[in-house]
């Protein structure tokens, strides 16, 4: 015989305030068991169960303190490997103060920016998620809309609301002792009427590429927030795969985005390069913030023209400035930041605003590549965030651009920054909106 294997554990243990409890069964192979051993380093606790043991309530823990338990069996022949359990924090069940305040703004007819202030009650484990459900002043005949966000976020965008409705939106904390009833209500807000549906950029022919951060779901994990695959809503199935390092899913400025911390990420889009639309005319658009280093590139192509890319970002000066340089490789001929025109003969450089939104299009390329998020073949790494890239082929016509610009200025909250000529400086785009 032999020394036990993994005990079958419920993964999560039950936590209430300054105690855990934890259930498992015995192991499906080795001599019989002699006893179990739960444990944690951190706190300095290791105790011994008897054979019979199927449950185990550990008290004394602190509340507010990311906890992980390990379990092994032991038999006469040792003590086999050891199940772990999820770590989670004690504390008490997040009531209403688990959120302290919330408001709510309508951004365009079917968009609304809700805001909330986390709890400042000692007592209560770290807030996991927060559930924010639009509740129509029709409801049911009008039905409701529900988002989540992170435990780190103090905001969300809640899209396809109903014009002319009025809507009050409660925002729910959620930790690992459960689930904040009743919950915070913001006061009532009234959208705007309008005409026409949201618009989306599958509207505009030639969407290559669609990459938004805006929900989780569109993502896979290989752990935690760490991003394995982000995933294209083009419908051309050019899903973005994680090759260099670690990008993860986070928020910036209380909003959803893939987040670069060094220059040696990077991540690949599609399984294969370019070759249904020539990149001698590619349109890229998104909007992004930069945070750090120098010679930064948010995006490239690999193996394009003579010098073997084609590339948004720095020249490599050591400037922290979006650039387009005709004369080389880079996006050329046409750029606009924030709605605004900023081409030259050479190197343009405009100042990062953070965020900003960009626009870029190349009109002397050809042949075919991958298109990367960073840039790590010329040592061009982007350290910033990400909320959305949208590629096309093909060039674009100034109503189509100031649509996109709209879209992505609207949806994430910086139509401030957009010219105060620009069309959709006061509204946001929608499905009737003109392309040409």
């Amino acid at each position: 015989m032999s020394a036990p294997s993994v005990p079958l554990i419920v993964p999560r243990p039950r936590a209430t305030s300054g105690q855990l409890e934890f259930w498992w069964e015995p192991p499906v192979s080795g001599a019989p068991i002699t006893g179990y051993t739960l444990a944690c380093p951190a706190l300095s606790i290791s105790n011994s169960y008897a054979s019979t043991a199927r449950y185990a309530l550990v008290g004394s823990i602190p509340n507010k303190t990311d906890c992980t338990f390990t379990l092994t069996a032991t038999n006469a022949n040792g003590t086999g490997p050891a199940a772990t359990f999820r770590t989670v924090q004690c504390g008490t069940v997040p009531y209403t103060s688990a959120v302290a305040s919330t408001s709510a703004t309508a951004i365009s007819t079917s968009i609304a920016l809700v805001n909330w202030g986390p709890s400042s009650t000692t007592t209560q484990a770290q807030t996991k998620w927060y559930v924010i459900r639009a509740i129509p002043s029709n409801f049911p005949t009008t039905p409701s809309t529900v988002q989540s966000a992170f435990g780190t976020e103090t905001s969300r965008y809640l899209f396809n609301l109903s014009a002319n409705t009025t809507y009050q939106f409660l925002v729910n904390s959620i930790n690992d002792v459960g689930w904040a009833r009743p919950g915070m209500y913001t006061s009532s807000i009234t959208m705007p009427s309008g005409t026409g549906s949201p618009f989306v950029p599958t509207q505009v022919s030639g969407l290559q590429i669609w990459l938004d951060a805006i929900a989780s779901s569109n993502f896979t994990f290989s752990s935690g927030s760490n991003i394995s695959s982000w995933l294209d809503r083009s419908g051309n199935a050019q899903n973005t795969t994680n090759t260099a390092g670690s990008m993860v899913y986070s928020t910036i400025n209380g909003t959803a985005s893939v987040f670069s911390a060094t220059n040696g990420n990077q991540m690949q889009c599609g399984t294969s390069t370019f070759t249904t639309v020539p990149v001698s005319t590619l349109t890229v658009l998104g909007m992004v913030n930069y945070t750090n280093g120098s010679a930064a590139a948010l995006a490239n192509i690999i193996s394009i023209g003579a010098y073997g890319q084609l590339r948004i970002g720095s020249p490599g000066n050591g400037s922290n400035a979006l650039s387009y340089n005709p004369n080389a490789n880079d996006f050329s001929q046409t750029g606009y930041v924030n709605g605004t025109f900023t081409s030259s003969a050479n190197y343009k450089y405009v100042t990062y605003n953070s965020p900003f939104q960009f626009f870029a299009t190349n009109q002397s390329q050809a042949g075919s590549g991958y298109f990367y998020l960073t840039d790590l073949a010329y040592g061009r790494g982007w350290i910033g965030y990400y909320n959305e890239i949208l590629l096309y082929g093909g060039p674009m016509n100034t109503a189509t651009r100031q649509v996109l610009e709209g879209y992505l200025a609207w949806k994430w909250g910086r139509q401030a920054d957009l010219p105060s000529d620009h069309p959709y400086k006061n509204a946001a785009p929608t499905s009737t909106s003109p392309l040409t």
